[in-house]
C-alpha cells in the first residue's frame, strides 16, 4: 500500500516516510482455511486450543484429534491470535517442525506471512502493547460471554511495513532479546523447582541426621523427623492474634488514605514471602478500628481461596480479621515461615465448605511444628536464603529485560532508530 503522506499512523505510531504501509489481510497469504470435518473423515490432528491461563507461550496442544467441527488448518510458521478474550488478548507463534499436521480452534485469527515478509517481525508487531492495545477496540458481542474480537475489523488492521531486510535485521534484535527473557525465565523456574524440593528435605530431614522418628502430624497425615528434633503445637511456640478492622463496610473511604499500612489477602499472596509493598493505608480513624502490628511477625490468610498464603512484615501494619499475625522468640520467624508454606495444602482441607471457605484460630493453635536447634533453624535458612537471593537477582534481570524490550519495541517498530543493513 503506497502512501501519499510523509508520514502515516499505524497501530504502533508514526513511521519513517520510506516505509510501506500494509493491513494484515495483505501480509496473510491465506494457506491457513477453514476446513470442513467431512473432508478428512479418517484423518487425526494436533489440535490447538486456547489455554486455560494465557501467560503460556504457546497455546494448548492436544494429540490424536479428529476434525468434528469447522478448524483452520495451520501451516509451519503460522501467527495465532486469540479473539476469544478481548479484554486479555494475546498472540502465540507456532514454528514447530513437527510433521503431524495441526488445527486451530476457530476461536483464533491466524495469520500465515507472505514470503516478502518477515514472520518474526509480523510477530513481534502483533505482540506489541501497541497493537494488543489496539486489538482490544475491535470488540463485536453484547455479553462478556459472546464478545469476540472480530476479523474483518483485525485483518483490516494498517501496520509498517519495512523492506524486508529491515524487517529481518529489527526482527533479529528482538528476537535475542525475547530468548534472553525466555532462558532468565527458565532459570527462575528451574532454581524454584529447586527450592521447592530442597525445603521439603531440610524442613523433613534436617541437615546431618541418621537417627529418624515417624510422626503423627495430623488425623491422616504421618511424616518422618530426625530424632534429635521437638514436635510442638504452634500455640506453644508462638503468639498467635487475629487482626482487626471493626468499622462495617470495610471499604469506608472515611478509615482511609493515612500513614498506617493496611493490607489484605491478595497482599499477602502477591508477597513471595516478604511484605514489602502495600496497596491501602488507614488514618486516625482506620487505626482506631484496627491495630498496628510490628514488624518481623508472620502473616497468614485464613479465608476465601488464599488460604494459607504467608508472609513476613518489613513494617508495622494493620490488617483485617481475614489475616493472623503470629509472632515467636522460640523459633527463627523465617524458618517458621517456610515451614507453614508447606502446611497450605493441609490448612485448606480443614477449611469450612458452606459460603467463604476459611478457618480460624481454633485450627492454626494446634498445628504441630518440627523444631530443629535454633542454630540448625539458622542454617536451613540461610541455605533457602542462597536460592532466594538467586530468584530475587534473576526476577530483576526478567524485570530489566522486559523494560528493554518495550523499549526498543517501540522505537525499532516506528523507525526510531534505524538498523544498518
Amino acid at each position: 500500500m503506497k502512501r501519499t503522506k510523509l508520514e502515516y499512523e499505524t497501530v504502533v505510531g508514526k513511521i519513517p516516510a520510506e516505509w510501506e504501509i500494509v493491513s494484515l489481510k495483505e501480509v496473510h497469504n491465506g494457506k491457513n482455511k477453514l476446513i470442513n470435518p467431512h473432508s478428512f473423515p479418517s484423518e487425526t490432528f494436533e489440535l490447538y486450543s486456547i489455554p486455560a491461563y494465557f501467560e503460556t507461550h504457546t497455546p494448548e496442544l492436544r494429540t490424536g484429534e479428529s476434525i468434528k467441527s469447522i478448524k483452520f488448518l495451520v501451516e509451519q510458521n503460522t501467527i495465532l491470535f486469540g479473539k476469544i478474550n478481548p479484554r486479555n488478548p494475546k498472540v502465540w507463534k507456532i514454528v514447530s517442525k513437527n510433521k503431524s499436521r495441526k488445527i486451530a480452534s476457530t476461536e483464533f485469527m491466524p495469520i500465515f506471512p507472505n514470503k516478502d515478509s518477515s514472520f518474526d517481525f509480523i510477530y513481534q508487531i502483533l505482540a506489541s502493547d501497541s497493537f494488543i492495545e489496539k486489538s482490544k477496540t475491535l470488540v463485536s458481542g453484547t455479553t462478556p460471554s459472546r464478545a469476540r474480537i472480530e476479523p474483518k475489523r483485525f485483518y483490516d488492521l494498517i501496520i509498517p511495513y519495512p523492506p524486508l531486510r529491515e524487517q529481518q535485521k529489527i526482527a533479529s534484535i528482538l528476537s535475542e532479546v525475547d530468548e534472553l527473557i525466555q532462558k532468565t525465565n527458565k532459570i527462575i523456574e528451574q532454581t524454584q523447582r529447586l527450592k521447592k524440593g530442597l525445603m521439603q528435605r531440610l524442613l523433613t530431614k534436617g541437615i546431618g541426621h541418621v537417627k529418624f522418628r515417624r510422626v503423627k502430624m495430623d488425623s491422616n497425615l504421618h511424616e518422618t523427623y530426625p530424632l534429635e528434633w521437638d514436635i510442638s503445637c504452634l500455640s506453644d511456640l508462638c503468639n498467635i492474634e487475629r487482626g482487626k478492622f471493626a468499622h462495617r463496610p470495610r471499604g469506608d473511604p472515611a478509615y482511609y488514605g493515612g500513614d498506617y499500612p493496611f493490607i489484605q489477602t491478595g497482599d499477602i499472596e502477591k508477597s513471595d514471602g516478604n511484605i514489602v509493598s502495600f496497596s491501602q493505608t488507614l488514618n486516625d480513624s482506620g487505626l482506631a478500628v484496627s491495630k498496628l502490628f510490628p514488624q518481623g511477625i508472620i502473616v497468614i490468610t485464613i479465608a476465601g481461596s488464599n488460604i494459607g498464603r504467608t508472609g513476613i512484615t518489613t513494617f508495622p501494619v494493620c490488617f483485617p480479621d481475614s489475616v493472623i499475625g503470629i509472632s515467636t522468640d522460640k523459633l527463627n520467624i523465617k524458618y517458621l515461615e517456610h515451614y507453614l508454606r508447606t502446611r497450605r495444602n493441609l490448612l485448606q482441607t480443614k477449611a469450612t465448605v458452606s459460603g467463604q471457605p476459611n478457618i480460624n484460630l481454633e485450627t492454626l493453635k494446634p498445628l504441630l511444628v518440627p523444631v530443629p536447634s535454633l542454630r540448625e533453624q539458622d542454617k536451613i535458612v540461610d541455605i533457602i536464603s542462597s536460592l532466594d537471593s538467586q530468584i530475587s537477582l534473576n526476577k530483576r534481570m526478567k524485570t530489566s529485560l522486559n523494560y528493554l524490550k518495550k523499549a526498543l519495541l517501540q522505537q525499532l517498530l516506528t523507525g526510531k532508530i534505524r538498523v544498518k543493513i
